[in-house]
């Protein structure tokens, strides 16, 4: 038996969600209940370090080649010893040394200096816009362990007049548990680089795009919510719209297809023409009905086949 997980929805998406066998209906961060939900942006700092990195590429790569440099000892012996830890580790950490001999370099060189400095304003520029972009193509599939939480019900299941879904996922790789904390939400984009460039820039084959620092690098901002939502459990299905192509768009929302409905939960407040619509729709499809109650002087919701 694979992992259980339930979506809490309005009724108006039950027709979209049982086709091609069952889908997931997806939001865009935009739409969350909580503004504080994926808005995250890029601090000052990593941005400043991210610079610092691609400059010492930049100079490594570029100036190692030139009569001008080429010839410094010091520079020949950085970059040996950086190609070996680029073996050895597959990741490119901005380097000290390379720091001071740039500095060096720039000391009396004003129209090379100039140039930094209005290529770090358009750096900023064009990462943050990356990122603010990344989150606009970024769709999400909410899911909770609970399917009797009453405050869930109430949030995202227009106040108990809605449904929610048992889905059953037998690939648990592309479910991922939502963090709760408090502190500021950043995205890491040092950690995202230092694992692209030495691909990118150093002919190293062993990207490692699938370690585990630099998957966390890339989720973990769309994952964070703060404390106060803990009650959910919430675990997400993270999606791109430039990279996945089965996604499926009907009438302008955006579903993830080919997951497993096993049973439809009906709202203690849902309308009775609409409740009958359902239930003849689950039994056509022999998919299980349970409705939700809430007995007199009983304040919790109970399940009631």
């Amino acid at each position: 038996m694979g992992k259980i997980l339930y979506k809490y929805t309005n009724a108006e998406y039950f027709d979209s969600i049982l086709e091609n066998g069952g889908m997931l209906k997806l939001s865009d961060p935009s739409s969350f209940i909580d503004p504080n939900d994926c808005n995250f942006s890029v601090c000052e700092e990593n941005l400043s370090r991210s610079f610092r990195m691609l400059t010492n590429v930049a100079f490594v790569c570029e100036f190692f080649n030139n009569p001008r440099y080429g010839k410094i000892k010091i520079l020949s012996d950085e970059y040996k010893i950086i190609k070996k830890d680029i073996s050895l580790t597959h990741i490119y950490e901005e380097n000290p040394g390379i720091n001071m001999i740039i500095k060096k370099c720039l000391k009396d060189r004003k129209p090379l200096n100039d140039l930094l400095r209005k290529s770090k304003s358009h750096f900023n520029e064009t990462f943050t816009n990356i990122i603010e972009t990344l989150k606009k193509r970024s769709l999400i599939g909410c899911l909770t362990p609970d399917n009797s939480n009453n405050l869930m019900w109430s949030h995202y299941a227009n106040g108990h007049q809605g449904i929610c879904i048992e889905y059953e996922f037998d690939d648990e790789n592309e479910l991922l548990n939502v963090v709760y904390s408090d502190n500021i939400n950043n995205f890491d984009l040092y950690t995202v680089l230092k694992y692209i460039i030495p691909g990118k820039y150093f002919n190293d084959k062993n990207l490692n795009e699938m370690n585990q620092k630099l998957l966390d690098a890339c989720y973990l901002p769309f994952l964070i919510k703060t404390k106060e939502w803990s009650y959910e459990n919430e675990v997400r299905m993270i999606f791109n719209l430039n990279e996945n192509s089965n996604i499926v768009n009907n009438s302008g929302i955006w579903f993830y297809p080919n997951v497993k409905v096993k049973s439809i939960y009906i709202g203690c407040r849902m309308d009775k023409s609409k409740r009958e619509e359902i239930e003849s729709k689950c039994r056509e499809l022999n998919i299980s009905i349970h409705h939700m109650m809430i007995e007199k002087g009983n304040n919790k919701l109970i399940i009631k086949d």
